[in-house]
């Protein structure tokens, strides 16, 4: 028993909520509302919102009012669940959850509305969630203020619904029924979520488990009246428990139990709720499978929904074999009848033999029910606190509206297109550089009218091409082309996708060649290799100058000359990586190859003192040349031997690029857009744990390699990272570690992901 109730202690709830709510209120984002920076507003009181709210739920009232006006024949029917519906999966579970309670409203009504009004309020809902949990820095607080207003919108429109006329039906009633829709409709939202994202974590922090249907309801133990209800207990358990005091000393277990052994009353009240339970559970599946249009099965119905008439049939045993006689009316069916008969058996049972469940069981139960109600109260006053703190905050005096707009934590709502929730200002982004390999060397001979058509048809046309795919891209900005090199910025993902297909295109076009050109030296002029590198960092700025040639437009920003850097492919590691290739190629008499795309190699510099170097440029023989270069080796030498040498030489590291590399700001910025959607795994790579063909076949620099492998869960895109390296870039101070992008054409890929 103590297991079963233990995670329901008020000490623990509350606790809960006093640390989370401390938090979420020192990470609350605003909304500019109307995109002014001066109306600002929480995010999800925004009007857009409400009134989206306000005229989905419209529809269902009038859908109500129109058609649901209860009669007595229609309140005994049962057949939303013999009847087949066009809802499936979670939107058929949530039609169950809440005729499972009451059959107030017709189903068919409900099902309208929810497949098409309803779903399409419940598919933006949930595309909020999303965008809000990618663009806030702490996803929990986005997501619980959020529903948290959700709630607070839903509750002002459950009290119009509350005041349809259904006749003589009682204001308790609907308020129940009301309260159990409005609380299964976030219940779905938030399960469809959690199919969506799939991230166990962050649903965990969402689930709201001390969220409830009380929290929409009026009258708190109108919920009650129904013996089959959300928390199990009845009125007469629930004022004997509040009598005792039971909540306010909630801590000793075990105390707790013998006080209700002793209580009678309280004993006798829990076995009569015990048994109405249990023998409504098994009229539920009697009628799930078996609902027939006849008398019986409409009594049942009547008993299932109406608590008085279940006390009735419980306790009453002529009422009850009053009822088990229409059975006989069902003589045709031989099937039917046996399983009425099975059913009359097994209800017997369980009014007849309640002494032989555990006493400590029931009891467990029952406390269980009253702990969590009593939770659900507390929780809905906390809440309810925390949502006025939030309306006040509109007007503290002590907000900086500027500086939270400068620091991004100022938002605008918007349903426009699939961007609802976007900064008002983003001050950081990242940054494209794409550069043709050695573009100048190969090319030099060519005529300018030649060069200019192959850098239209191959590298201008396309890359301007997917840049402005709007299925690609939003935001992309294009800044430069100069020559063989374009920059462009934009959010990190859309900029790394834009690699990937700009990549993609380049080695198909690669590809293509070897089927149409035969000749190596074309092919290698045709060929248009791409070093391509992405950097982030602060916005690139923006200006214009007015000049005789009209505005020009100019970018100027550290993270484009970062990306310029970091597309380059040095002659100093190209001659190094080709001297150990051919190195390599001799002492395994098989054709090496470099697996990876992009490379920092480290090297030495040799440096000659400027007044030798001076002196030998003024020397016209050749002997003296030799003699002069010969005694600086016979210097350099003894230098060695006294450990000065690092006056001749420097180490220095060079970088080669064709393929698609980042720093590690955009790497992690990647990793911070992804995270709520994506399985992130960092793993280090033996080259022992790869084919001995694979390790043959290639030259691996370093025996150990860090990879980080990322794979969103709803779409299933694969992206796989290699960590290559620091290099200090020139014209820079400090070292930039350097990621490289590992892409599906390249033939290590599948080996690498089959290893992971």
């Amino acid at each position: 028993m103590e297991e079963k109730i233990e995670k329901f202690q008020k000490k623990t709830v509350l606790e809960s909520l006093d640390t989370n709510f401390d938090r979420l209120y020192n990470n609350l984002p605003y909304c500019i509302e109307n995109y002014t920076k001066f109306k600002f507003v929480p995010f999800a009181f925004s009007s857009e919102l409400s009134e989206e709210i306000e005229k989905t739920f419209k529809n269902l009232r009038d859908l109500i009012q129109t058609n649901c006006i209860p009669h007595e024949e229609r309140a005994l029917s049962f057949d939303y669940l013999f009847d087949k519906t066009p809802l499936v999966g979670r939107d058929a579970e949530f039609l169950k959850r809440l005729f499972k309670y009451d059959n107030l409203i017709d189903k068919k009504t409900i099902e309208k509305w929810l497949t098409f009004k309803g779903k399409n309020l419940k598919r933006k809902l949930i595309q909020i969630f999303i965008k809000t949990s990618k663009e806030i820095k702490d996803p929990y607080s986005g997501i619980f203020l959020f529903l948290s207003l959700l709630y607070l919108n839903f509750l002002s429109i459950k009290k119009e619904f509350v005041d349809i006329n259904f006749g003589k039906v009682p204001n308790d009633r609907k308020d129940a029924y009301f309260s159990y829709f409005f609380y299964f409709y976030i219940k779905l939202i938030l399960e469809e979520l959690s199919d969506e994202i799939m991230d166990e974590n962050l649903i965990k922090n969402i689930s709201f488990d001390y969220f409830s249907p009380v929290f929409f309801c009026e009258i708190k133990t109108s919920f009650f009246r129904n013996p089959f209800n959300y928390w199990m207990i009845s009125n007469k358990e629930y004022s004997i428990f509040e009598s005792l005091k039971i909540y306010d000393l909630f801590n000793d277990l075990s105390d707790f139990s013998n006080l209700i052994q002793k209580n009678n009353e309280l004993l006798e009240e829990i076995k009569r709720v015990t048994i109405c339970n249990l023998v409504r559970k098994e009229i539920f599946r009697h009628l799930s499978a078996y609902y027939q249009n006849n008398n019986f099965s409409k009594q049942l119905v009547n008993c299932f929904y109406t608590s008085t008439q279940l006390m009735k049939f419980c306790f009453d045993k002529n009422f009850r074999h009053d009822i088990y006689k229409l059975s006989k009316e069902i003589t045709e069916d031989i099937e039917i009848y046996k399983k009425i008969s099975d059913l009359k058996n097994e209800i017997e049972r369980k009014v007849n033999d309640i002494e032989e469940i555990g006493k400590d069981d029931i009891t467990a139960f029952t406390v269980k029910g009253y702990v969590s109600f009593k939770a659900s109260l507390l929780a809905e006053e906390y809440i309810n606190e925390f949502l006025k703190a939030l309306k006040d905050r509109r007007k503290e005096k002590t907000v900086d509206i500027k500086e939270e707009y400068d620091n991004g934590r100022l938002y605008y709502f918007s349903f426009d297109n699939i961007n609802l929730i976007k900064e008002g200002k983003e001050l950081k982004s990242a940054v494209i550089y794409i550069d043709i390999r050695d573009f100048s060397k190969k090319t030099f001979k060519l005529k300018e009218q030649t060069i200019g058509e192959l850098l239209k048809d191959k590298f201008y046309n396309p890359i301007l091409h997917y840049a402005a795919d709007k299925s690609l891209s939003e935001d992309i900005i294009l800044h430069n082309i100069v020559g063989d090199s374009i920059v462009f910025s934009g959010s990190i993902e859309e900029i790394l996708k834009l690699a990937i297909v700009i990549k993609k295109d380049s080695e198909d076009y690669k590809s293509g060649l070897e089927h149409v050109i035969f000749d190596d030296s074309k092919k290698e002029l045709l060929a248009v290799d791409l070093g391509i590198f992405i950097s982030f960092g602060k916005k690139p700025i923006i200006f214009s100058i007015p000049s005789e040639f009209g505005n020009l437009s100019i970018a100027l920003g550290e993270s484009i000359n970062l990306a310029s850097r970091g597309s380059k492919r040095d002659f100093n590691a190209k001659r190094r990586l080709d001297y150990i290739i051919d190195f390599e190629t001799k002492v395994r008499g098989v054709k090496v190859e470099l697996p990876f795309n992009l490379y920092i190699v480290e090297g030495y510099s040799l440096i000659m003192p400027p007044t030798l170097e001076n002196k030998l440029l003024h020397v016209k023989d050749l002997i003296e040349e030799k003699k002069i270069i010969s005694n600086f080796f016979e210097q350099l030498k003894l230098d060695v031997s006294i450990n000065e040498s690092g006056i001749f030489w420097s180490k220095q590291k060079f970088i080669y690029n064709i393929g698609i590399g980042l720093t590690e700001d955009a790497f992690l910025a990647f990793l911070q857009t992804v995270r709520v959607f994506s399985n992130i795994k960092k793993i280090i790579i033996n080259v022992k744990q790869l084919s001995e063909i694979t390790q043959k076949k290639y030259y691996f620099k370093d025996e150990e390699m860090e990879f980080c492998y990322v794979k969103n869960r709803k779409t299933g895109e694969v992206f796989l990272f290699r960590k290559e390296g620091g290099i200090v870039f020139k014209g820079y101070d400090e070292e930039t570690v350097v990621w490289e992008l590992i892409t599906k054409e390249m033939p290590i890929y599948n080996e690498l992901i089959n290893v992971m």
